[in-house]
């Protein structure tokens, strides 16, 4: 929103936590009924998901997130809040129940943009590694929650860990990053 864009200097500026930090992430200048949220402090776990309830949004997940980032880790610690139909349930996924291992962010070694880069890149080319796995991990949530049927979230993982080998996420990527036609 650009009402919110246009606070971001002076947000900057303050170098503190404001309640633009929560309400942000609930105001979405994209329709819909499906919604991830990260949040960062444990209390919002709480109040996060029953505004969600409030807002009328019929699916949506909130998660513990990194510091910073809109990734869920995979530490086997996070809470995740999930909101079907008019109900919030809390929960915690381990990675061994989805096949993967224990992982987050502060556990890859990059040093700026450009060695994040190489390692998601890395990644996308289905080289192992702490990225992949939390790309995938990523992947499944977001496949999860666009699912109608209500899989396992195993079963999403298993799928994105498929499109991700293919190498169609790459082939895509290449496609968007394709200049557009120009006066076509």
């Amino acid at each position: 929103m650009p009402e919110l864009h246009a606070l971001l200097g002076l947000r900057r500026e303050m170098a503190r936590r404001t309640v633009l930090n929560v309400v942000e992430k609930l105001v979405s200048p994209v329709p819909g009924s499906r919604v991830m949220v990260g949040i960062t402090h444990r209390p919002f776990l709480e109040s996060v998901p029953a505004a969600l309830v409030d807002l009328g949004v019929e699916h949506a997940l909130v998660y513990g997130a990194i510091e910073g980032s809109d990734e869920a880790p995979l530490d086997g610690n996070s809470s995740l809040v999930r909101v079907r139909g008019g109900e919030a349930k809390e929960f915690r996924v381990s990675p061994d129940s989805l096949g993967l291992p224990q992982v987050t962010r502060a556990r890859i070694p990059w040093k700026d943009a450009e060695d994040e880069t190489r390692y998601v890149f890395a990644a996308l080319e289905s080289e192992e590694g702490p990225a992949g796995t939390l790309i995938l991990y990523n992947a499944a949530l977001r496949l999860w929650m666009a699912d109608e049927e209500d899989r396992p979230l195993v079963q999403w993982v298993e799928e994105a860990g498929e499109t991700l080998c293919s190498g169609a996420v790459l082939e895509l990527l290449s496609r968007l990053r394709q200049p557009a036609p120009v006066g076509g």
